[in-house]
């Protein structure tokens, strides 16, 4: 199941016994949320079939769900920032070809936020992915977990080179994930629906 799911097989296993168990004593009750469980696991945590991505070119979205904000720095720096709601897929995806820079957690002693607030004078703890691509431009993600998820778990460190829409971790139960970029030209608008690996930012990054 590994090979398909970001959960271990193992825990699909277990739920399976429990079920049988549930069944044998005719526990309908617990049989349904049993059952319900494995389905909700199989679906959210299924892992997409691995993208061809030698010859892609672009900045793609790391993760499924809705651009809340775009927002233009002083510094001509671009934040964009995606809400990934609770019932989306939890993968997360390299935006473009690239070496990994860091993989840090920031502000663990801190609180997480509620999944719709945007973050402001607090700081929340998130997980910090800086990385740089093949033109030398570098861009980083900060993936914050709400109160119901959990942290981001990935599976890249500091040297790795990941391919564009690579698989490189799992985000569970969602959050907030904001990119932050050089300047560059935006191709999506605010409040529209990004997919993992699928949905292009900006046209070509590298330039």
């Amino acid at each position: 199941m590994d090979k398909y799911s970001f959960i271990s097989s193992k825990y699909f296993f277990l739920l399976v016994i429990l079920c049988y168990f549930a069944f044998s004593f005719s526990l309908w009750i617990v049989l349904f949320i049993f059952t319900l469980a494995f389905i909700s696991m199989a679906l959210l945590f299924k892992k997409k079939l691995r993208i061809d991505s030698m010859e892609r070119k672009g900045f793609y979205s790391p993760v499924s769900g809705y651009l809340s904000e775009i927002k233009y720095g002083d510094d001509d720096s671009i934040l964009l920032r995606i809400i990934t709601p609770l019932y989306v897929h939890y993968g997360v995806y390299s935006p473009c070809r690239s070496e990994v820079l860091e993989v840090s957690i920031q502000n663990l002693e801190s609180r997480s936020h509620f999944r719709y607030a945007t973050p402001k004078e607090r700081k929340y703890p998130f997980t910090l992915l800086k990385m740089v691509e093949e033109g030398k431009k570098e861009f980083s993600l900060r993936l914050y977990p709400c109160l119901f998820s959990s942290r981001a778990q990935l599976y890249i460190e500091s040297g790795d080179c990941p391919q564009g829409s690579a698989n490189i971790g799992y985000f569970p139960f969602g959050g907030m994930v904001e990119i932050i970029l050089e300047s560059t030209e935006i191709i999506v608008k605010e409040g529209e629906r990004v997919f993992a690996g699928e949905t292009l930012l900006v046209g070509n990054y590298a330039k």
